[in-house]
């Protein structure tokens, strides 16, 4: 268990470290956001509202974080025993909500959602060239190489996602919560590099590329879900309003996924710095008050952005 618990003490020391790096005022809001929704969470296991639906969307959103995590290399070629690693970790995550469920509701039976780590981290991550069946169901531009790179590395998690999601259709909300999930994946597609080249390729001004981008991103999520959102108005037609709202969510969440990488962009590099910053953009649909954040940081990066690809994209100007 020695490895295991070091590596708890390294993801400790990251997020203090992601913390320290995002500002006090984002650390702030961070760790509000946190609360609130554990707060939120509580709430609703107190009141016996969709207690077995919080953990079932918690160990999927912990499957989808193991399908999709970057450092499975770095864990394999580092430590023997992997799965006590993958395993502590989950159930770290997973411990903090049964503890919560168990007070709320004074029952033992949340402790067994704890199973769940065990068995996902057993599970070995598989990488699927499914790009070439991605880019015509979705309508992948050949340029569009964010999505074709993500779905070549998530396809298969995010096809699952979608499955789930119709599944789901007959129960309220359930399907809105997967497709969450299917944006919270999205959101990684935008943290590999992009050389110069690729930049200029499109031969647009820094604000005509960035428009260009945004909605190049936009169609394929959009026809991606867009049959959940059908099917789960078929059963739901009076919730219009909440799916609208979540669409008009997702399609800024993209746009600022898109414009905090140009807003850090240097040619050729990875970019994670933003990455805090937009979980928490993620996080705001479920905390009222943090709705107008994804829309404050999208205004802010596009204009870093026009700033940071101006001296690039200058030859463009007309």
């Amino acid at each position: 268990m020695q490895p295991a618990i070091a590596f708890l003490r390294i993801r400790l020391l990251q997020v203090f470290r992601e913390l320290k790096a995002a500002g006090p005022l984002y650390a702030l809001v961070l760790i509000g956001g946190g609360a609130a929704f554990l707060w939120l969470f509580y709430r609703s296991q107190t009141q016996q509202i969709y207690i077995h639906s919080w953990f079932a969307g918690i160990v999927l959103l912990i499957f989808t974080v193991h399908m999709n995590r970057g450092d499975h290399r770095f864990i394999f070629l580092t430590v023997e025993r992997t799965g006590l690693v993958f395993m502590a970790e989950y159930a770290t995550i997973i411990l903090v909500f049964v503890i919560l469920s168990s007070v709320a509701t004074l029952e033992l039976y949340p402790f067994v959602y704890l199973l769940a780590a065990p068995l996902i981290s057993m599970i070995k991550p598989g990488h699927f060239d499914n790009s070439q069946v991605a880019r015509k169901v979705v309508m992948i531009e050949n340029s569009n190489y964010e999505w074709l790179s993500g779905i070549r590395k998530s396809g298969l998690t995010i096809a699952v996602l979608w499955i789930i999601g119709m599944l789901l259709t007959p129960v309220p909300y359930a399907s809105m919560l997967v497709v969450w999930f299917v944006l919270l994946i999205v959101s990684s597609f935008y943290e590999q590099h992009e050389n110069r080249e690729m930049v200029e390729s499109f031969g647009r001004t820094p604000a005509s590329f960035l428009l260009y981008k945004i909605k190049q991103q936009l169609i394929p999520f959009a026809l991606l879900i867009l049959p959940v959102m059908a099917a789960s108005l078929f059963f739901f037609p009076e919730r219009w309003w909440i799916w609208l709202l979540f669409l008009v969510f997702s399609f800024i969440n993209i746009g600022v996924f898109v414009t905090s990488k140009y807003a850090i962009w240097e040619p050729g590099e990875t970019h994670r710095s933003s990455s805090l910053i937009n979980s928490l953009c993620m996080v705001s649909f479920f905390v009222p008050f943090l709705l107008p954040l994804p829309v404050f940081v999208f205004f802010r990066n596009m204009s870093k952005s026009v700033i940071r690809l101006k001296p690039l994209l200058h030859v463009f100007h007309q």
